[in-house]
């Protein structure tokens, strides 16, 4: 072999050598790693976890039974009105790149989902036709979404504000769904994604004081069911049964491609793959 190919040759194997692996998925998300490298996943990822799994396996376990019509509306509305923050979220995340949206709207794709499995269940014909951002089948979901994005932008105060005017919504929604069903699989299902939603209220709430903004006046909720879980302890890893009473904790799995302090120097593409709380950092995702 001539001098120069054999040189070009080696130059080509080190460049190939230092490329950075961009194979990697980015599924889980919200984790921190627990190897070179400490890194947390870049965002929430739209992969079923370790709760939501618990959760299904739950809801095989209970009879399927007869829902009424005002059943099943209230499920094809909840479907898009998890879509609906799920896709505020995702707008606001790209514009304020703040990973508080991006967890959260990770966390409505998974709300969506089990609302799905309901709908599958029962046969109920699904609402979201088109998964596209900002599209819907209720119009007045539609109205909210264009609402809600165009305040969100205006000010980082604005889309916090806007996460947790949707949340008192959202959970004013499933309050009324609990109270109102008399059927376990459904019960099952709503406790948990308003054990979620109290979680998100909880995050921007949080955020939003931060900002200075003033007290936040309930528009869906009463003040003082609002104030109560604003200020309450985060249920982190909580999986409730369909009659509220908890199932199940678990400590939250998250998978990763992060930036971290690599061993030595420099910024590692570690892959992080946490538990729970382990490593010194703290657990990021929302369920």
């Amino acid at each position: 072999m001539k001098r120069s190919t054999m040189f070009a040759c080696v130059l080509l194997l080190s460049a190939v050598l230092a490329a950075p692996d961009v194979s990697a998925k980015e599924p889980g998300g919200g984790g921190c790693g627990g190897c070179q490298g400490q890194g947390h996943g870049k965002n929430a990822g739209h992969g079923q976890h370790q709760g939501m799994t618990v959760v299904l396996e739950r809801l095989e376990t209970l009879p399927v039974g007869t829902l009424s019509d005002d059943e099943k509306a209230a499920l094809v509305y909840l479907r898009e009105e998890e879509k609906l923050a799920r896709d505020v979220y995702t707008v606001l995340g790209t514009k304020w790149e703040k990973r508080i949206f991006d967890n959260i709207a990770g966390a409505e794709q998974r709300h969506m989902d089990l609302v799905k499995a309901l709908l599958d269940r029962y046969g109920i014909e699904d609402p979201v036709v088109d998964d596209t951002t900002g599209t819907f089948t209720d119009p007045e979901l539609g109205k909210l979404y264009v609402e809600l994005v165009a305040s969100g932008e205006s000010s980082l105060e604005q889309a916090l504000l806007a996460g947790v005017t949707f949340e008192d919504m959202d959970i004013f929604d499933l309050y009324a769904l609990i109270e109102a069903s008399d059927s376990a699989d459904v019960k099952l299902i709503a406790n948990n994604l308003v054990k979620g939603s109290r979680n998100h209220l909880r995050a921007f709430s949080k955020n939003l004081s931060k900002q200075g903004a003033d007290a936040y006046q309930a528009q869906h909720l009463e003040q003082s069911v609002f104030d109560e879980i604003a200020s309450s302890e985060w249920e982190r890893g909580v999986i409730y049964d369909e009659n509220g009473a908890e199932l199940a904790s678990h400590g939250g799995h998250g998978k990763g491609q992060g930036h971290g302090q690599g061993q030595d120097k420099g910024h590692g593409q570690g892959k992080g793959k946490g538990h729970g709380q382990k490593g010194g950092c703290k657990n990021t995702t929302v369920s």
